[in-house]
């Protein structure tokens, strides 16, 4: 590799370093902030612009942005019906989202969660794990084929990680989340604004849900239902 390229790999590393201890300190405001700020140093070293992670002008902002909405409600669905379940029944341990108990009833509370939830979870979020490092990645082992799926995997591994503070279900459900968000920028063409507007759409319903004290509803429902019905089922009879 060229001395460009390793420099590359040692601002991979920092960012990911940042996000990681910043989490694990629970302070992962702090750290995406920072690892913000490292990668736009970088950007700036190499005397790029943002379109280097991913902000270019998609070819239809009508379709993205559709794309992005629909997306967005599918992942939600997913989140809660699938993927967290299934996680937290087989971890035994639940996802710690105590700090969204502040927002219960709270629209001012509300608001300030929409709005970290649009600027840090979805765009500057989005910008590092999906637009910086798997781009960064592509660039040095190509973007197609079984090292398109190195840089999503490296990318979810870190995202996961940088959910420390959400207890090991919470690690398990943001990587698993970051591949799908991965899926979704390597399917746009490595244009950011598809997966940045999904995960926007995402958060905004978790936090409305969580505002009306509706977030468990579906998943209570789904999954109370059928272990009623596991439940009600005649034993087998020895034979």
């Amino acid at each position: 590799m060229s001395i460009a390229q390793w420099v590359s790999v040692g601002v991979m590393v920092i960012v990911s370093t940042v996000a990681f201890i910043t989490a694990y300190r629970k302070r992962p405001v702090i750290g995406i902030l920072a690892a913000a700020f490292v990668v736009l140093i970088f950007i700036w070293y190499r005397k790029q612009g943002l379109n280097v992670i991913g902000f270019v002008q998609p070819k239809s902002w009508l379709a993205t942005g559709l794309w992005g909405v629909g997306l967005g409600m599918a992942l939600y669905l997913l989140s809660t019906l699938v993927i967290d379940p299934f996680i937290e029944s087989s971890t035994g341990k639940p996802t710690n989202l105590d700090f969204l108990d502040k927002i219960r009833g709270n629209w001012k509370q509300l608001l300030l969660g929409l709005l970290l939830a649009w600027v840090l979870t979805a765009f500057l979020a989005e910008s590092i794990f999906r637009g910086f490092l798997m781009s960064e990645i592509g660039n040095i082992l190509t973007r197609t084929g079984v090292f398109a799926a190195i840089g999503l995997l490296i990318s979810a591994i870190v995202y996961g990680a940088a959910h420390w503070h959400r207890g090991e279900s919470g690690i398990l459900g943001a990587a698993i989340l970051g591949l799908l968000l991965g899926d979704i920028f390597i399917w746009s063409g490595y244009n950011l604004w598809m997966p940045i507007l999904a995960h926007a759409v995402l958060e905004t319903i978790s936090l409305i849900l969580v505002f009306f004290n509706q977030d468990k509803f579906l998943k209570n429902m789904i999954w109370k239902e059928k272990k009623n019905e596991r439940s009600q089922r005649p034993a087998a009879k020895n034979r």
